[in-house]
């Protein structure tokens, strides 16, 4: 699973960040342990600047309201190998509505403020 992760972000978050963002961007994400593995640390550190960002923070995560359709997506194909799996997700995130994804994207300042009236409590988002 690692090597997917590292793949989908070498060939297609790194290059695509790179272009919209004029190599000025940061990857936001939480410290949940899959995203702190060795690995996964050591090849951000050299690949990624990363913002500090507290644990439990999904509700401040656009990505988050993502992954449960693209598991579904993907879960609903029943890929057999890890071959089709890796097809699958790719053609799924292929098939995501760029304006879904926008809005999401946008929806930051909301939620930030949202979770700051709440004083970092959980958020309805």
């Amino acid at each position: 699973m690692y090597i997917l992760i590292f793949c989908l972000l070498s060939e297609h978050l790194i290059p695509a960040a790179n272009e919209l963002y004029q190599n000025n961007w940061f990857l936001q994400q939480d410290k949940h342990p899959v995203h702190t593995s060795n690995d996964s640390n050591k090849f951000l550190k050299k690949n990624i600047k990363v913002i500090d960002w507290p644990r439990y923070s999904c509700d401040l995560s656009p990505i988050e309201n993502l992954w449960p359709i693209m598991k579904r997506n993907v879960r609903k194909r029943k890929p057999q190998n890890a071959m089709e799996l890796e097809n699958y997700i790719y053609e799924e995130w292929d098939e995501l509505d760029d304006h879904y994804i926008s809005n999401l994207c946008n929806s930051i300042h909301n939620r930030i403020s949202m979770c700051i009236e709440k004083e970092g409590d959980k958020i309805k988002y």
